[in-house]
């Protein structure tokens, strides 16, 4: 479903990217090049197959009838969208976090969370409680955390296939 609508869409990117400069490629030719380089890429030899993607693209297009200047330029580019602009977007969401207006201050609302966790420690509280009764109920704003109290299960005595039946 999704997966090959991102794969399709993906293949859609490089041959707008080969159009943009002036390619024509049929579609046999970006179906063949495109499974072959990522098939390649999944060698876990480079992060995001970097490098092994533009070698394997580059001669398989100029193999189809493609120049290879155009190859090379459609391909850089193409990869500079797809690899290098989601890392710096990436980079300047994280930095916004951590600088500015809109930087997350972690010590202030860390700060009690040790002495709180030492003296419910001391108190014999286990896990699950202890995360029930401390931890913030809206952490991001939009999905409050769910309620569990495991005193609520009650299970039958009923096993005779092997599990246990909530009643």
């Amino acid at each position: 479903g999704w997966a090959t609508l991102n794969w399709a869409l993906d293949a859609l990117s490089l041959w707008v990217f080969l159009r943009a400069f002036g390619g024509t490629l049929g579609f046999d030719a970006l179906v063949v090049s495109f499974g072959i380089a990522n098939v390649f890429s999944v060698i876990p030899i480079t992060p995001g197959g970097l490098g092994i993607m533009e070698s394997i693209y580059i001669p398989t297009l100029v193999g189809f009838g493609l120049a290879r200047p155009l190859a090379t330029v459609g391909v850089l580019s193409y990869r500079v969208a797809q690899y290098w602009l989601p890392i710096f977007v990436g980079w300047l969401s994280y930095l916004s976090l951590r600088v500015g207006p809109f930087s997350i201050d972690r010590k202030h609302k860390l700060g009690p969370l040790p002495r709180v966790a030492t003296s419910q420690a001391q108190r014999g509280l286990t896990t699950v409680d202890w995360v029930e009764k401390f931890a913030p109920r809206d952490r991001t704003g939009q999905f409050p955390m769910p309620v569990f109290d495991p005193s609520d299960l009650e299970f039958s005595d009923d096993d005779t296939d092997g599990t246990l039946k909530p009643e």
